[in-house]
């Protein structure tokens, strides 16, 4: 949103605009630095600067949809949440038309040939895009996703079975308690569960042979070469319970699935292909992946099985998403029954659609 330093400087251009300075100008019509809109159109577009404007102007029907966003955004790289904050349209109505009396004065017949070229081609793309995804819904609402439909028995069509699928489960010695308390903490964790799975379309059929494999006896947490080195037993009950991953109840657990507890409920999962010894991947900002993370207990029996099963992504990739949560722990939300958010962190300015579904690439 405009803040009073752009609302001084649109009166001094409406007012002056032969005495701004040339950064002046840029900052007016809300443009990135001229270093800036050549690296970012680089990146984004492969081109030149001059490249992508000598496109917009003499081949628009041929610009991508990141071209024309970039001219739209004025060569910055932004996310969802500073799109919506950048974008006239959203603004009050005073500022909308201070902005549009600036570029009235300030761009040049060329300049708004270019932009007026990225915007119509940005509409006639999502305008052909959202019909199309609109007729791909219609045909997806038809039966379950992909990955659900793989958990339905096809040799049982009437009563529809679902295969067993699931986890192996660990518990750490630290958890053991009273028969009651675990009843109390294994109901409280299965409710959070089905929250999720319920989402999902067909979850109510898949739901009834999801599984939890305890492994026999406790283990130490602290132990992580043997955590990492022996593949829990009960992995071989069914090819859809999960041999690449495990999962470990903590007392750090246990106390995330307390029913006064309201923040987001969660369970350790661990890769079972991890080498503490050999493998090292350190993070954005520097912190060490250790071959496990939280989940989101919504999202453990939906597209974090799913992910996990089809092996699309490693687990560092869905670390360092869950990083950037504000439970720290690894959380896709599910769109309209079959379709999910993002599975790991895009890049500043990417699209990502309502109707997404990467598990088939």
């Amino acid at each position: 949103m405009p803040t009073d330093q752009d609302r001084e400087l649109w009166t001094k251009a409406g007012q002056s605009p032969n005495e701004l300075s040339e950064e002046e100008k840029l900052s007016a019509l809300r443009l990135a630095k001229p270093a800036t809109q050549a690296t970012n159109t680089l990146k984004v577009t492969g081109l030149t600067l001059e490249e992508l404007q000598t496109k917009a102007l003499t081949d628009p029907k041929s610009m991508t949809l990141a071209e024309c966003q970039l001219i739209k955004d004025g060569y910055r790289i932004l996310n969802p949440a500073e799109k919506t904050a950048n974008d006239p349209g959203t603004w009050p109505s005073e500022d909308f038309q201070a902005y549009l009396r600036v570029c009235l004065a300030l761009r040049t017949p060329r300049d708004w040939d270019i932009v007026d070229a990225a915007d119509e081609q940005a509409n006639t793309i999502v305008t052909a895009r959202g019909k199309a995804m609109m007729e791909q819904y219609a045909e997806d609402m038809e039966q379950p996703c992909p990955w659900v439909r793989r958990l339905i028995d096809p040799s049982d069509p009437i009563t529809q079975s679902t295969r067993r699928w699931g986890f192996v489960v660990l518990r750490e010695a630290r958890t053991a308690c009273s028969d009651e308390s675990w009843a109390a903490f294994l109901q409280e964790l299965e409710e959070r569960i089905f929250t999720g799975v319920v989402f999902m379309k067909g979850g109510s059929i898949i739901n009834q042979t999801r599984q939890f494999l305890f492994h026999d006896g406790l283990v130490d947490e602290n132990d992580t070469e043997s955590l990492h080195g022996t593949l829990p037993s009960g992995s071989d009950a069914s090819p859809y319970i999960l041999k690449n991953t495990y999962l470990l109840i903590t007392p750090e657990v246990v106390a995330s699935c307390a029913k006064d507890n309201s923040q987001e409920k969660w369970v350790w999962a661990y890769d079972a292909n991890f080498d503490p010894k050999t493998t090292a991947v350190t993070g954005t900002g520097g912190e060490q992946y250790n071959g496990r993370l939280k989940v989101n207990l919504r999202t453990l029996f939906t597209w974090f099985y799913a992910v996990r099963s089809e092996e699309l992504y490693s687990m560092d990739l869905l670390w360092e998403k869950a990083r950037h949560e504000p439970s720290q722990a690894y959380h896709v939300l599910t769109t309209g029954g079959l379709y999910h958010h993002p599975l790991v962190l895009v890049e500043p300015g990417t699209g990502y659609f309502f109707n997404s579904y990467e598990l088939e690439k």
